[in-house]
């Protein structure tokens, strides 16, 4: 997986304005964090981390939603073809934490969330410095008639 300090310049902002926006989204809700590596000739490509979190959509589904939730962005916009290689996280990618958990009699225990904020922030940096193996490819066609076609035949579920 290709280290974010080795993103082509011109795309980390389309990147940072992304993972801002949408990205986020899926990050914290569906374990699946995802980078703009490069854009060129009508395709743009994406390496996509997703951890072991389940989800009420396939990984095939969850893919074509990433990719053209991408397709949205406007250096993006006329680009037909969306690469994508899908890596197996060691842990998560984002989290979303309630704030119900830690109030008490006296209010909001900033003390306490803010360790477990911490602690769930140290476990994606942990996570990010380990070996993520390729999972799968996919080349998803960014029209309406046609279908996405995986490169690789291996699944999250299977074992390396």
């Amino acid at each position: 997986m290709l280290p974010y300090s080795e993103i082509p310049e011109d795309l980390k902002p389309v990147n940072k304005r992304h993972i801002n926006s949408i990205d986020k989204l899926y990050r914290m809700h569906a374990g699946a964090s995802t980078h703009l590596t490069r854009l060129g000739d009508g395709v743009f490509e994406l390496e996509t981390r997703i951890s072991e979190r389940p989800r009420p959509i396939s990984v095939e589904q969850m893919i074509h939603n990433i990719a053209h939730s991408w397709h949205r962005n406007p250096e993006l916009a006329s680009c037909h073809t969306c690469r994508v290689r899908v890596y197996q996280s060691a842990g998560p990618t984002g989290f979303a934490i309630s704030a119900k958990g830690y109030r008490g009699p006296g209010g909001l225990d900033t003390e306490a969330l803010d360790k477990a904020l911490y602690e769930m922030a140290q476990r994606i940096m942990a996570a990010d410095k380990l070996p993520a193996p390729l999972i799968a490819e996919f080349t998803i066609p960014l029209t309406p008639d046609e279908k996405a076609e995986k490169l690789s035949t291996k699944s999250p579920n299977q074992n390396n």
